[in-house]
C-alpha cells in the first residue's frame, strides 16, 4: 500500500512516500513441512523530501542510509 510518513534522520525532518507492506505472521511448521514462514513489515522508500518542500532528494542518500531511511518508516509506521 503506498503511504506517506515523516521521519527523522541525521537531524533532517524528512518526508517519505513508497510502498509499506505490513508482513505476515508465520505459522508454525507441521511435521509435512508446511506452514507460512514470519516476513516482517517491509518500507520500500520511492521518494524523500525535505519537510515544507516538493524536491525528491532521494538520489542523494547512499544504499545503506535509504536502509535505515526504510527501517525507520517501518518502525514509524507499526507504532
Amino acid at each position: 500500500m503506498k503511504t506517506t510518513t515523516t521521519i527523522t534522520h541525521n537531524g533532517i525532518e524528512l518526508e517519505l512516500v513508497g510502498v509499506y507492506t505490513k508482513g505476515e505472521q508465520g505459522t508454525y511448521y507441521d511435521q509435512d513441512g508446511s506452514g507460512t514462514p514470519y516476513s516482517p513489515p517491509t518500507f520500500d522508500v520511492e521518494e524523500i523530501t525535505l519537510i515544507d518542500s516538493n524536491i525528491n532528494i532521494l538520489a542523494l542518500f547512499s544504499s545503506d542510509d535509504i536502509d535505515e531511511i526504510e527501517s525507520k518508516a517501518v518502525d514509524n509506521l507499526t507504532d
